[in-house]
């Protein structure tokens, strides 16, 4: 399998499921979307019937492509997590781990659209988080809580009203910022920097 006939199933996955928000490829099951918490067999001449391991393993180094990180988390620690953008600019989060002694697939699709704080109905207190000039500031909880898309939020608003070089360090990048007033650097974990001591040296 290429890469171009794996972009060419996921566009197909995309254009054949409104709303949808995962792609699932799990040997010995059919590829699947996810749709309002609900999955669906996909069936296409593009795609197996039911997913093989051999299709999942080069999937996987496909996806990984570019980095020397990941393979290597992937073998110690069982799973890892990367992006991976189609040409028409749809990106997926994804996430390779292995499971039954074979690799599986889950890819969440990202927001194109970067929303404003407004739109997140934030409590106010965020506007002023933008406009500080020095500290450390955490945003946290669970998983699927929004704090990568906070964040992109509180970035967003930056952008839009500071000429200054905005430096974040990912893993992996989730929202791509589009340069309005502010200069970005994106940089990813395992392909762009490998400490993040030395991948913040950039900001200085």
């Amino acid at each position: 399998m290429t890469k171009e006939r794996l972009n060419e199933l996921l566009a197909a996955m995309v254009a054949a499921t409104e709303g949808l928000s995962d792609v699932l490829f799990i040997p010995g099951r059919p590829p699947q979307t996810a749709c309002f918490e609900r999955l669906r067999a996909f069936e296409s001449e593009l795609a197996e019937k039911s997913v093989s391991a051999k299709f999942t393993e080069q999937a996987a180094v496909i996806l990984m492509a570019g980095s020397e990180r990941l393979p290597e988390t992937l073998r110690t620690q069982g799973s890892c997590d990367c992006s991976h953008e189609l040409p028409s600019g749809v990106r997926f989060r994804v996430n390779i781990y292995r499971q039954s002694a074979c690799l599986a697939l889950v890819m969440r699709k990202l927001p194109n659209l970067i929303p404003d704080l407004a739109a997140l109905a934030l409590p106010p207190v965020f506007n002023d988080i933008a406009k500080e000039k020095n500290g450390i500031v955490f945003v946290t909880g669970a998983t699927g809580m929004g704090k990568t898309t906070t964040l992109a939020a509180v970035l967003n608003e930056l952008n839009k009203s500071e000429e200054i070089h905005i430096v974040t360090l990912e893993d992996p990048i989730e929202y791509k910022h589009t340069p309005i007033k502010a200069s970005f650097s994106q940089r990813e974990l395992g392909k762009d920097f490998f400490s993040y001591s030395i991948g913040l040296r950039a900001a200085l």
